[in-house]
Parts: C-alpha cells; sequence; structure tokens
C-alpha cells in the first residue's frame, strides 16, 4: 500500500536508494480513520506526520460564521502536514 509513498520520496530525490526504509519507518503505526474524522488541526501540536494510504481527504479552511471551505485534496502518497493559508 505504500508503493505511492515511496514513489513520491523517489520523485522528490529525498530519499533515493533509502526510500523504501524511510518509507517502513514512517508507517511503523498505521491507524484507519472513519469519514469526516480529523487528521490534524491548526491548533494542536504535531505528534507525527500522517501519510493519506487509500481513500483521500480535504484540507478545509474554517470561514466566519463556521462554514467551511475545502482548499486542497490529499490523495493516496500524500504527506497530511499542516499548511498556513493567510
Amino acid at each position: 500500500m505504500h508503493e505511492l509513498f515511496v514513489s513520491r520520496l523517489r520523485a522528490l530525490a529525498v530519499a533515493g536508494s533509502e526510500a523504501p526504509q524511510l518509507c517502513a519507518d514512517v508507517l511503523s503505526r498505521t491507524e484507519r480513520l472513519l469519514s469526516q474524522e480529523v487528521i490534524c488541526r491548526g491548533d494542536s501540536p504535531v505528534t507525527g506526520y500522517p501519510v493519506i494510504l487509500s481513500g483521500w481527504a480535504a484540507r478545509c479552511q474554517f470561514l466566519p460564521g463556521g462554514a467551511r471551505q475545502i482548499v486542497g485534496l490529499m490523495l493516496p502518497g500524500d504527506l497530511a502536514f499542516l499548511v498556513s493559508i493567510r
């Protein structure tokens, strides 16, 4: 399942031949989330670097009045790290 993540690491020249071991280290703990569950929030401390292995996730911004705006989609192989939106 982590082949997409390994290929992304290689494409970015981040890990070279060490990509499979780096991937195994990063993915040593997997967690299955249900629909509508939060992966990470901007006001929470970062405790890891989540990788989307299957399915998809949306990055959203909360607007005045409580509405949410989807500002990005994450697909298998993507790192779900926080990106500042201003």
